[in-house]
Order: structure tokens, then C-alpha cells, then sequence
């Protein structure tokens, strides 16, 4: 019976490669491959797409089928062509060692953002260039990701096969970073992602902003072990953004010996957050207080208090229940800078505000006030930062622009240094898209704009910085917490 049916596989095998042999289009391989991810016939598809794509001069994608043949199918009986074809490919495809590819939307909503990271990026080329005389200018190819996913995976295409650039900086833009990074996996195109949210995995693939796990556990780590917090509550906008971020606090808490009391989620784009807070603190649930009323009303009737006026009114409103430490509100400046007075006017005090990069904007000040007093968040870029290259930095960006950089342009001119620093190392001959992966991943304690960076499985690792707001400014967080306000309603209360 077993025999039979190795038998009828091997037939079959047999069947659908002399079908796939007289496919002359590869993309209607690709597709049986797409629908059909978990055919055991997928070993087949693999090897053809290879084939194919090796007949029609794409070795970027031939590399691509072969790599994953090889980690799928070591037992093949294709195995070992695989092997040689690999290895064929990666001598074969050689490319200008000064040639940068970069993938930024410069035009549209979001042009201005891309104008500003290109302006980091050929500062971070032309400084490089300054300390090293003797090497040989990079020369930047610009294509514009426009404002959609299609757009920005036509241009990272016209970059890779038009233009045969040895590596790409960016996208900028989360929306498509999936495909994007995917599609340069492909490829074999070594991409240095600016995007703050992570796209596919894949050894091709660099991430150089900081992530929502790196600025959630390194805040939650600050508070628990500096300021000596223990308990926390979630406020969080329902969207991939704020669940993503609030996953990994919760995580980072109960890794680091924490607990995680509360959480309350609000729609994106919400204005009033009266709802939410009341919920986060207890207040929008007076029957299961009935206690505590019953309580007030005996004071009421004690004191002969009839009418609730502002000097009356804490003998007829509820107590917020403000069980935890610190709440983290992992949203844009916008939100959090109405999100804060709201917790003030329910009467919430003596409570730690924290958050994420976003938070280190004047637009916070600005609309929050002084609600803000003693908030702390994370970054990875501070330009008042006492780091020397940090300081060096600022200093040049400040020369050539006349304006200050924020962490956008920061790691923008860090991933030109660092893609420049390892180029230089060629000179002007040509190189393999491999080599150019293996020294970015051998990157170490290199002086960027943020700090020292070091690769990490797929990222560029930094010392994040935690800040704090004093005084209405936006200073390092110290090592020891200062107090924050008195008690207010609560205490009061409590000594009548």
C-alpha cells in the first residue's frame, strides 16, 4: 500500500513538472504559489520560479526561491542543484559599491516629510565624505513611494532593476511596509527601513527607527526601577498603532515584575475622553459604588447639606478609584494634550503620565499645559542630549539648515552614515547586494545621531532616552524622580 502510493506521487511529480515545463510565463507559477501556499507540491514551484526567473535574467528573485527551497526542502532530490545555482547567483550579480538607492514619498501629503529626510540623508553622505577625503562620492538615486503601497513597491523596482542600486534607505511611510520590505527580501536588496512600525522579517531587511517593543519596555522599565512604580493602567486609541503599543507595555510590566490593574480603549480620531477616563478610574460605575453614595448622603444629612454647589461638591461626587501608579497612553501629541486635562478634571492627581516618542513635541505644551507637569516618555533622538556625536550633530544640522533636527532626520542621516561608512570599505569596485547585508549586520557601536548603534537581529539598537517635562520644558529624565503635586480633592475629603 505504501508503495502504491509513493508510486502514484512520484507520477504525479512527474506530471506536473512536464506541465510546469511548458509554462513560459512566471507569474502564473507565482500565482499557483500564492493560492496554494500549503500544496505539497510547493517543493516543485519553488525550483521552477527559480529556474525561471534565473532564464530571464532576475537573479535577485532566483536567489529568493532558491534560499527558500534550500531552508524547505533539504531532502530534495533538486537539493543540490539548488546549491549550485545559489552559489552561481551570488558570484554572478555584482553592482556599484557607491550607488544608494533612496525610497522616500516626495510629493503628496507626506512629500514634506520625505524632503525633510532627504536633506538628513545627503548631509549624512556629504559628512561622511568630509572625514574621509581619499573615498570615492556616492552617488543618491531618489524614487518617490508615493502614497500608496503600489506606488512605493514600483519605485523600490525601478530602483533594483533600472537604476541597480547596491542597497535603499527607506520607506518612510508605515502604510505598505509589509509588501515593501517583503518584495526587497525578494529581491535580495539590502533595505534600510525608516518606518516606524516593522515590516516582514528577512535578512535583507534593517529596521532603523526604534520599535513600539523598544519604547514600551524601555519606559516601563524607568518607571519600575528608577521611579519605583509597580502598578499600571492602559489608555489606549482601538487601532493597530495603540494595540501594538499597549501589548508590548503590558508585556514589558509583567516581564519586569509588574502588574498591569486597568485598561480602557477609546476610538482614533476621539475628541472627548471624559467617557474613557471614567471608566479607567471607577466613575462611570456608581451602581457598584451604591456604598460609598449611601455614605455622602449620611454626611450630607449630618452637615444639613442641601444644594451641591462648587464649596459642596465633593460631599456628592464619587471619589476617582486610582489604583495604580501610572497610566501609558501610547498616542500623537494631538489626543494626549486633551487626554491629560481630562484626568485633572475628574480629579486625578498625583498620578505619572507615560508615553512614547510622539509625546516629545512643543505641540504637547502647548495644548495640555501645565497638565503635563512631571509626564515622561521615550525617545530615541534628544537634541539637547549631552552624547558627543549626538551634540555634533545637532551642531551640523543646525549649520546647514538653520533649523533644529527631530528624530526623523536624526536616524535618516544615521542610516546614510552607516550604509556610507560600510560602501567606503569597496572603494569603486563592484559588489555583491550580499556582501553589503553580511557588514550591516556586522555593525557595532557605530556613532550616530541618537548614539551608538548596534545591529541586532534585523535592527539597529540604541540607548533610547526617557524624558520628562518640567517646568513646561522637556529635559533627560533624572535619576531620581522629583515628587509630584500634593493630593488635592481626595485629601480634603479625608480631613473633613
Amino acid at each position: 500500500s505504501g508503495g502504491r502510493l509513493s508510486q502514484q506521487q512520484g507520477t504525479l511529480e512527474k506530471n506536473v513538472q512536464a506541465s510546469l515545463d511548458k509554462i513560459t510565463d512566471p507569474t502564473r507559477v507565482e500565482k499557483l504559489l500564492k493560492t496554494d501556499a500549503e500544496n505539497p507540491l510547493v517543493e516543485l514551484l519553488l525550483f521552477q520560479l527559480g529556474m525561471m526567473s534565473i532564464r530571464t535574467h532576475k537573479s535577485g528573485l532566483a536567489e529568493n526561491y532558491f534560499r527558500q527551497f534550500i531552508a524547505r526542502f533539504p531532502q530534495s532530490r533538486n537539493y543540490a542543484e539548488a546549491v549550485d545555482q545559489l552559489r552561481s547567483i551570488q558570484n554572478l550579480t555584482l553592482v556599484d559599491a557607491r550607488t544608494i538607492g533612496v525610497l522616500l514619498p516626495m510629493t503628496g501629503r507626506f512629500g514634506k516629510f520625505g524632503q525633510q529626510s532627504l536633506k538628513a540623508i545627503e548631509l549624512g553622505v556629504r559628512v561622511f565624505q568630509q572625514e574621509r577625503r581619499s573615498d570615492p562620492p556616492v552617488t543618491l538615486v531618489i524614487e518617490d513611494s508615493g502614497e500608496t503601497p503600489e506606488e512605493a513597491l514600483e519605485a523600490l523596482e525601478r530602483l533594483y532593476y533600472t537604476h541597480q542600486v547596491v542597497a535603499v534607505i527607506g520607506p518612510l511611510l508605515s502604510r505598505g511596509i509589509e509588501k515593501v520590505t517583503l518584495r526587497a527580501q525578494e529581491l535580495g536588496l539590502p533595505l534600510i527601513s525608516l518606518a516606524p512600525q516593522t515590516g516582514a522579517k528577512g535578512d535583507f531587511v534593517f529596521q532603523m527607527q526604534s520599535t513600539p517593543r523598544d519604547q514600551a519596555y524601555e519606559i516601563a522599565q524607568y518607571a519600575m526601577k528608577v521611579g519605583g512604580m509597580k502598578r499600571f493602567a492602559i489608555l489606549f486609541p482601538k487601532d493597530k498603532f495603540g494595540q501594538e503599543y499597549s501589548q508590548h507595555f503590558w508585556d514589558s510590566v509583567d516581564e519586569l515584575g509588574g502588574e498591569v490593574v486597568a485598561a480602557e480603549g477609546y476610538t482614533p480620531g476621539e475628541t472627548d475622553f471624559r467617557s474613557s477616563v471614567d471608566k479607567l478610574v471607577g466613575l462611570a460605575y456608581p451602581d457598584a459604588r451604591r456604598m460609598e453614595l449611601e455614605t455622602l448622603a449620611d454626611i450630607r444629612k449630618k452637615k444639613n447639606i442641601i444644594k451641591k454647589t462648587s464649596k459642596t461638591q465633593r460631599y456628592f461626587d464619587l471619589d476617582p478609584l486610582v489604583n495604580f501608579d501610572a497610566v501609558f497612553i501610547p498616542d500623537d501629541a494631538r489626543s494626549v494634550g486633551q487626554i491629560l486635562p481630562t484626568f485633572a478634571f475628574r480629579d486625578v492627581d498625583s498620578l505619572r503620565y507615560l508615553g512614547i516618542g510622539t509625546w516629545n513635541s512643543k505641540d504637547l505644551l502647548r495644548r495640555a499645559q501645565g497638565f503635563t507637569e512631571g509626564a515622561l516618555f521615550v525617545d530615541a533622538f534628544f537634541p539637547s542630549g549631552s552624547a558627543p556625536e549626538t551634540m555634533r550633530f545637532v551642531q551640523q544640522f543646525r549649520k546647514t539648515f538653520e533649523e533644529n533636527p527631530s528624530v526623523q532626520e536624526a536616524t535618516a542621516f544615521e542610516a546614510a552614515a552607516v550604509l556610507d561608512s560600510i560602501l567606503s570599505s569597496f572603494g569603486h569596485n563592484s559588489v555583491k547586494r550580499s556582501d553589503i547585508r553580511e557588514r550591516l549586520t556586522l555593525v557595532k557601536d557605530f556613532e550616530g545621531a541618537t548614539g551608538r548603534l548596534t545591529y541586532d537581529a534585523g535592527r539597529f539598537v540604541r540607548t533610547l532616552k526617557i524624558l520628562i517635562i518640567q517646568n513646561g520644558h522637556i529635559g533627560e529624565a533624572p535619576a531620581v524622580l522629583p515628587p509630584l503635586r500634593a493630593p488635592g480633592k481626595a485629601a480634603e475629603r479625608s480631613n473633613s
